[in-house]
């Protein structure tokens, strides 16, 4: 099986599964509006509105993140701020984005990637912290996603991955890794990953 494929299916997996939690919660909500004691059924329609509204949203994430980008080649940076706001709104973690004042979109490939970083380095920092991301406008000068936070854990195996290695088997567990790693490649840019105990940085440099 060719390694596209097996990227495609794996994102998939990752995808049914990150959104599994959300549709269930909406399905068992739905199930309980009815309910014969009013109050239980007030609460399952308020609890449903608010997951349902959260659903749409990560849905409008993963299509615009991992989906195909037909006729666009560039994703301006109040769209990528709002999308990665959004995504980190009800997280421990407080995210930033600063950038040159010249630059106000960024390729489409490249935006992907950054958001995909921006959101392994966020779970990185188990128990909460900082992300912030900065786009420059010169080549010559990396886009740097940055994690600070009192507990910083990522596995060796993502690290490697995100450093270049392409022979570590793609799983569920991974696959966003892969996907940076192949959006790289294609971009010509090298990712230097730096990792502490309190931070963990990610440089896109171009070649």
């Amino acid at each position: 099986m060719s390694k596209i494929i097996e990227l495609s299916q794996a994102l998939n997996a990752k995808l049914c599964h990150d959104l599994a939690g959300s549709i269930g919660t909406v399905d068992n909500c739905l199930s309980l509006i009815d309910n014969d004691n009013k109050e239980i059924g007030k609460q399952a329609k308020e609890l449903a509105i608010i997951e349902s509204a959260n659903l749409v949203k990560r849905i409008k994430f993963f299509r615009t993140i991992y989906g195909l980008s037909e006729g666009e080649d560039k994703l301006s940076l109040v769209t990528l701020s709002k999308l990665l706001q959004d995504f980190f709104a009800d997280t421990k973690i407080k995210f930033s984005i600063k950038y040159d004042p010249g630059v106000i979109y960024m390729n489409f490939l490249t935006a992907k990637a950054v958001v995909c970083l921006a959101v392994i380095a966020g779970n990185a920092a188990i128990s909460g912290g900082k992300v912030v991301v900065f786009i420059p406008e010169a080549d010559e000068v990396p886009i740097t996603i940055k994690a600070t936070g009192k507990n910083i854990v990522v596995k060796e195996d993502s690290l490697n991955i995100l450093k270049g290695d392409s022979g570590i088997p793609i799983a569920v567990s991974n696959c966003r890794e892969h996907y940076v790693n192949s959006i790289c490649t294609n971009g010509n840019y090298k990712l230097d990953v730096t990792v502490a105990k309190e931070s963990l940085e990610f440089n896109m440099n171009k070649k």
